[in-house]
């Protein structure tokens, strides 16, 4: 599929995983990339928004937490010492992880007994 076919607010939000009322508010605030027909409608790139997908499509913090048996902290700290990568998402900045990421340090903890 070309990664620059324009889409309607529907299929983007199909595509992306949001509302949306969330697609056209990430995009009025600049978060998202859209471009604006004449009328004023938004429309949006397949390429970004299967990025968007993608990442929506991640772990959240608290799910991480959970699978691991430790505070969200500890998941927050892991972060910050470069364990784990996390991404942030378009609106609130919610960390969202990837699954491969997660499972080789699954893995990793299992190997090393941590």
């Amino acid at each position: 599929m070309n990664e620059d076919e324009v889409l309607f607010p529907g299929q983007a939000a199909k595509l992306s995983g949001v509302q949306i009322k969330t697609l056209r508010r990430w995009a009025g605030a600049g978060l998202v990339a859209a471009s604006t027909t004449e009328g004023g409608h938004h429309r949006y790139r397949r390429g970004d928004m299967v990025k968007l997908g993608e990442l929506m499509a991640g772990m959240t913090t608290a799910q991480v937490a959970a699978l691991f048996g430790v505070d969200q902290k500890t998941v927050n700290r892991w972060v910050v010492e470069g364990r784990i990568a996390a991404k942030k998402t378009p609106g609130g900045g919610d960390l969202r992880y990837r699954r491969e990421d997660v499972e080789t340090l699954l893995k990793g903890r299992a190997t090393n007994g941590s």
